[in-house]
């Protein structure tokens, strides 16, 4: 016989059948309200980023992550290039992508290039779900010297995010708040 409080405990109070898929923020069993739920990423609901290597571009490398807590995917150079002062240039990864609908893949910088003066200039980068195009990464060269990077070196990271599918509404009037419609630097230094 079980009590009351071990359905709950089971996942019974609101439905779920495999209690391992999820854990519980916020459970009250004295007054049975549902608990909210928050799914664990388990390799089945993990969203895939598929990557076909480009045919003719065998020096293309997967991208990887550096530990097992970063949040963006190394993404590594298949050719080397000379970036001069003041110049951008489009560096190949070798690498075709899909991502699933829903979801975005942005490029980012990495912060030991930035020390050097090597920025993505339009960072994030945004690669859209419908894309099926190569990765590519527009790298700027900040700096006063021509800077060089190697086949094989990490140029960028490339994190996925999530998006909200959300609706634009047009009106006449928006709430009013402090700032208002102060812009740059308008809140200090």
């Amino acid at each position: 016989m079980t009590n009351d409080n071990d359905s709950y405990r089971q996942g019974e109070c609101c439905g779920i059948t495999e209690v391992s898929d999820y854990f519980f923020t916020s459970c009250k069993y004295e007054d049975k309200q549902k608990p909210r739920k928050n799914k664990r990423m388990t390799a089945k609901n993990k969203p895939v980023i598929k990557l076909k290597r480009i045919r003719d571009i065998e020096t293309s490398q997967l991208p990887t992550k550096g530990t097992a807590l970063s949040a963006g995917f190394d993404l590594y150079s298949c050719f080397s290039y000379a970036i001069p002062p003041g110049q951008v240039v489009k560096v190949s990864t070798g690498w075709n992508v899909q991502i699933p609908e829903g979801y975005e893949l942005q490029i980012r910088p990495r912060s030991s290039m930035g020390a050097k003066g090597i920025v993505v200039p339009n960072s994030p980068g945004t690669i859209d779900a419908d894309y099926r195009g190569e990765i590519c990464v527009l790298l700027l060269n900040a700096g006063e010297r021509e800077y060089y990077i190697c086949q094989g070196d990490k140029i960028a990271q490339m994190v996925l995010k999530e998006l909200p599918d959300a609706i634009l509404q047009e009106v006449t009037e928006l709430d009013t708040t402090e700032r208002g419609t102060s812009g740059f630097g308008s809140t200090g230094k």
